[in-house]
């Protein structure tokens, strides 16, 4: 990659992330933080290496409860989080790890949702107004999952001149997940230029960018209904608007 298309890449991503305010303030406290651990890089690169052993085992036991033992889930992301305060300057992998543990708790609960979802369309009106509210708790959460993964994407393009791919599509399927489509179709965008697909990744791009756009389409036809809506349409029709012709 040349010189003059990375600094334009690494200038998009920063304006696609917003790193000032969120690589900056994790960087400081993550810096706060790595006092306690060992300042020789070989012993640091060591407790990476264990903490991430560690988060394996209980990422194998999430697997092997077929998806439901939350505890386990939890453990593999706190062992992966532990890895960003070690050497949070120098282990831009540490924060793609740990943002893509993340996402997965996000998709616990997203399934969780799912699950909840059906068995409120089976349940009597008199039940539904605690599942809703469960239901609603648990959106919550997935959406500030969501949004610390994003960070943790974040310090990583921050801290990496090649970021991996599917980095770029995995992050924009989350900002597509929080409504947010037109930051996931930048990211796209950002991935074709800097690794040109191949014929059979072509398809499933176009495909990603289609319901990117739809989506888009539709926040803002939900604007204009919105704003047709608002009792004050001046903004729309002036009183000295001449009739439309027949």
């Amino acid at each position: 990659m040349s010189l003059i298309k990375l600094r334009s890449t690494r200038r998009v991503l920063r304006s696609v992330l917003t790193f000032s305010t969120l690589v900056v303030g994790a960087l400081t406290l993550g810096g706060c933080q790595a006092e306690k651990y060992p300042e020789d890089p070989v012993d640091r690169a060591r407790l990476i290496k264990q903490l991430r052993e560690a988060g394996s085992r209980h990422w194998d036991d999430f697997l092997r409860s077929e998806g439901k033992d939350l505890d386990a889930l939890l453990a593999y992301a706190d062992q992966l989080k532990e890895t960003t305060k070690v050497a949070p300057e120098s282990c831009p992998s540490c924060f793609k790890d740990y943002g893509m543990a993340l996402t997965r708790i996000g998709m616990y609960y997203e399934t969780l949702i799912g699950l909840k979802l059906e068995e409120y369309r089976q349940s009597p009106t008199s039940s539904r107004d605690s599942l809703e509210t469960e239901i609603k708790g648990y959106r919550g959460r997935v959406h500030r999952l969501y949004v610390d993964s994003n960070r943790q994407f974040a310090i990583y393009f921050r801290l990496t001149e090649t970021p991996e791919p599917w980095t770029y599509e995995w992050v924009a399927k989350q900002y597509a997940a929080l409504g947010n489509y037109r930051q996931a179709l930048q990211l796209l965008d950002l991935l074709e230029r800097n690794h040109p697909p191949r014929r059979e990744e072509k398809v499933a791009l176009a495909d990603l960018r289609t319901r990117f756009r739809q989506g888009l389409e539709r926040q803002d036809d939900i604007e204009i209904e919105a704003q047709v809506r608002d009792e004050d349409v001046d903004h729309f029709f002036s009183p000295t608007d001449s009739e439309p012709a027949n």
